[in-house]
């Protein structure tokens, strides 16, 4: 095989690692590190407010980084509904977890007509003297959300990106 014939096979594997690889490596790094930041932003969240883990799993989600579409993250911020992290009925309200709510009871939605009527179980509290003003508790993790996110997505990206692109890179010049 001649030099000449050598460079250019040489000038073609290189072509396609900047080409190819270089990209592919930067979205898998990309994605590995929001699978990190998901992991991170619900374990502080779930022990901010004092909840479940799985709880406020289930609120968030990533769109995967593919080709030149860019990665997101999300995060659903209204409030968790307290009968969704088996809440249980005592004589003096409803805990959930380490959440208590005195004078709050379950309804199962079996009760009531017209307005009255649940779709499904509820944990409610009166909101005055009479039967009807009622009100579903949920537990509020908004503000949490808007606090921590951010400082997490940043920290992470910081510590773990770099080395996580690095790592992607070598095994892709390996490869070639």
């Amino acid at each position: 095989m001649s030099n000449q014939s050598q460079l250019k096979a040489v000038e073609k594997r290189l072509n396609k690692f900047v080409n190819r690889d270089v990209p592919a490596a930067r979205v898998t790094a990309t994605n590995k590190t929001l699978a990190k930041v998901k992991t991170r932003v619900v374990r502080a969240i779930a022990i901010s407010v004092k909840v479940k883990v799985g709880a406020v799993r289930k609120r968030v989600y990533i769109s995967r980084a593919k080709g030149d579409r860019k990665a997101k993250f999300h995060v659903y911020r209204r409030a968790i509904p307290m009968i969704s992290m088996g809440a249980r009925q005592n004589k003096k309200g409803v805990r959930a977890g380490k959440q208590f709510k005195a004078g709050a009871f379950i309804a199962d939605g079996s009760k009531g007509f017209g307005r009255g009527v649940l779709n499904r179980a509820q944990v409610l509290k009166r909101t005055g003297r009479g039967q009807y003003p009622l009100e579903v508790i949920t537990i509020p993790i908004a503000k949490f959300v808007d606090d921590i996110t951010p400082k997490v997505v940043g920290r992470v990206f910081k510590s773990d990106f770099a080395r996580l692109y690095q790592h992607e890179i070598n095994r892709r010049a390996q490869r070639t």
